[in-house]
């Protein structure tokens, strides 16, 4: 059976997990869900594989796995175990580990408070153009 990756185009976590396939050569069968557009409460069956309704999900054969930090690490144990991609040494694995959890702690967390303040403003600046728009 092929690997399936359930994922949005547009997601930075998918897309890294997609960087991972590519890289290592397995192949997968790509299918879009759009939570976006709420794609994914019109497929019964993925809330199914995943009741978190999140995006990466891997189906491996009837092996279900969500959040791309830990599907990147399953796909390298299971389908190149010898690759350096992923070392076996325990300090150079932790270098790649800390790297793979930057993301969590600084990157993500200043990228949501700028995009919260822009968000926001937008929210306030377009409720002012229609309550303007009402007279």
């Amino acid at each position: 059976m092929v690997l399936i990756l359930y994922m949005m185009e547009i997601s930075p976590p998918c897309r890294a997990v997609l960087m991972t396939i590519k890289h290592l050569g397995i192949q997968a069968e790509l299918r879009e869900e759009n939570l976006i557009i709420g794609n994914s409460k019109r497929h019964p069956e993925f809330l199914k594989i995943n009741p978190r309704s999140c995006v990466p999900t891997i189906d491996d054969d009837g092996f279900y796995l969500w959040e791309s930090r830990a599907i990147m690490t399953y796909l390298v144990n299971k389908y190149a175990p010898s690759n350096a991609i992923y070392p076996k040494d325990p300090k150079k694995r932790a270098v790649v580990d800390m790297m793979l959890n930057f993301d969590q702690g600084t990157l993500y967390r200043s990228q949501v408070e700028y995009l919260v303040i822009c968000l926001f403003m937008r929210i306030i600046l377009d409720s002012n153009r229609n309550f303007r728009n009402w007279d």
